[in-house]
């Protein structure tokens, strides 16, 4: 089944399809701690009614964090919330939440189901965002990842294939970069259908079981202490022999140089 992640969750906490696409999902793995991944953080829509879980996000500055193009595409600014600083959603202690004062899409972002490119966007806080022991910026990779690489993903997704609520813990799991040749043979395994774009690059655990999975789009995958790219989307969750895929944030960082220098203003905290 292909189905394009819309990652936010509807008002009894389950998956809403409010961007069809493909499907973006952690299965296997273990829970993870927010002290050892403190740039990462959940973004919420807000609805008269509800303050909705959705994609995951990372932390690179003090006013900004970058996700999927595909989280944001159809949520407006005044609708969506940061929430910093906690690895669990039933629980508020040590969370802390920040406002978003503008999103910016990449230009050249397609939201293609079949094609897929420039996945990636950045949000914008309203105020500073104070670091601390569990909150704190990531450093951007300024080289593809190589292939055979180890990389560890994490985020709040559903933790099986076929599930819709999302997980209230924080969870990760380490799978492999593979080469973009041997990643397009795969695909091609399962569809022809689909193409696969220069900015992404895709790792799997080649056996099953391990993958990200509905809920986790926007989220990391980082290797040693640095983010390497953002979960975009996949086929399924943890197949044997099918690979996720992932924007390469290495691509992007004169990008994001760019936005980061035209918007931002210093808040005096």
């Amino acid at each position: 089944m292909l189905l394009l992640l819309p990652l936010v969750l509807n008002s009894v906490g389950t998956l809403a399809s409010g961007f069809q696409g493909l499907e973006v999902r952690i299965v296997g793995g273990q829970v993870a701690s927010i002290t050892n991944r403190p740039f990462q953080i959940l973004i919420y829509r807000k609805t008269p009614k509800f303050t909705i879980p959705g994609c995951g996000g990372s932390i690179i500055t003090r006013r900004w964090v970058v996700t999927a193009a595909h989280c944001i595409a159809r949520v407006a600014v005044n609708e969506t919330l940061i929430r910093a600083g906690s690895d669990d959603i039933d629980n508020d202690e040590g969370a802390v939440w920040y406002s978003v004062s503008r999103t910016v899409i990449h230009n050249e972002f397609n939201g293609i189901e079949w094609a897929m490119t420039h996945d990636i966007a950045m949000l914008m806080t309203a105020s500073n965002i104070v670091f601390g022991p569990t909150v704190a910026p990531i450093p951007v990779r300024t080289k593809s990842p190589r292939p055979s690489t180890p990389a560890l993903v994490s985020g709040f997704g559903v933790v099986a294939e076929g599930d819709e609520t999302m997980s209230k813990k924080m969870r990760q799991v380490w799978v492999t970069v593979l080469d973009h040749d041997q990643c397009i043979k795969l695909l091609d395994n399962v569809t022809k259908a689909l193409q696969v774009s220069d900015t992404h690059f895709c790792a799997a655990y080649l056996q099953g079981g391990r993958d990200a999975c509905q809920g986790d789009s926007g989220g990391p995958i980082t290797i040693g202490n640095s983010l390497a790219g953002i979960v975009s989307w996949g086929v399924g969750c943890a197949k044997k022999m099918v690979p996720a895929f992932y924007t390469d944030v290495s691509q992007f960082v004169p990008w994001m140089r760019n936005v980061t220098k035209k918007y931002y203003k210093p808040v005096t905290q």
